[in-house]
Parts: structure tokens; C-alpha cells; sequence
């Protein structure tokens, strides 16, 4: 499990989305200070309504602030959203969290391979449009 998993999901109970989220800020120097991170807490847990799960939600604001200027975006957000849906079946948390949920770690192992699907995501349309 990647280390920020734990840090902002386990420890500081950040949802999944803020977590998607943070975790891209870190790691693609995205510079969002905290009162722009804090705009995810809304998406959590489906919007609360176990609707579209927050490591869609997150992975997309994540893709937006990236590929902003970029014609290509809708390519890579569908891209994101078709390999999620592969990986779980569903990028609805009403569909996932039965399936990939654990009583212990919640969520996390569902956010830490959607983490992996958008990085891959993000470094593949930024080799092709380099």
C-alpha cells in the first residue's frame, strides 16, 4: 500500500477523493494549498450517497487541473474512468464497496489501486502529448 494511503486516509481520515487528490498534489507538484484540497470532502463515499465513488471524483480533479490547457482531456478522463470501471467492475461505490471493501483498512486498497491507474493514466497522456 502506497505510504500516503495510510497517511491521509487511514491516519488523517481524509475521504477517498481528498486522498486521490492530495496524493496527486504530492506527487505531480500540482501546488494546491489547503482551502483548494478541501473542495473534495464533498465527494466522499459517493457523494455521500454511495453514487460515483471518490476515487473517480478525486482521479478526475486530479486529470482537470493537469491536462487544464489540454484538448485531450476528455480522452484521458474517460481513459481513467474505463480502466477503473475494469479493475472494480463499477465506479460506483454501491457497486465496489461490497466487493473490494475490508472491515480493517476500509477503503484504502480500492484507493491505492486507483492511485495506480491514474498515475499510469497521467504519465501515458503526458509521453504522448510531449
Amino acid at each position: 500500500m502506497h505510504d500516503s494511503v495510510k497517511k491521509y486516509y487511514l491516519e488523517k481520515n481524509y475521504n477517498c477523493a481528498e486522498t486521490i487528490l492530495r496524493m496527486s498534489n504530492e506527487e505531480f507538484h500540482l501546488d494546491l494549498d489547503e482551502s483548494v484540497l478541501k473542495i473534495m470532502a464533498g465527494f466522499g463515499g459517493g457523494m455521500y450517497q454511495e453514487s460515483t465513488c471518490g476515487v473517480v471524483t478525486g482521479g478526475i480533479a486530479a486529470l482537470s487541473l493537469i491536462f487544464l490547457d489540454k484538448s485531450d482531456l476528455e480522452t484521458v478522463v474517460l481513459n481513467y474512468q474505463n480502466q477503473v470501471k475494469q479493475i472494480f467492475t463499477s465506479t460506483e461505490c454501491i457497486s465496489i464497496k461490497p466487493l473490494h471493501r475490508e472491515d480493517l483498512n476500509r477503503c484504502s486498497n480500492v484507493i491505492d489501486k486507483a492511485y495506480q491507474i491514474l498515475r499510469k493514466t497521467i504519465i501515458e497522456a503526458k509521453e504522448k502529448t510531449d
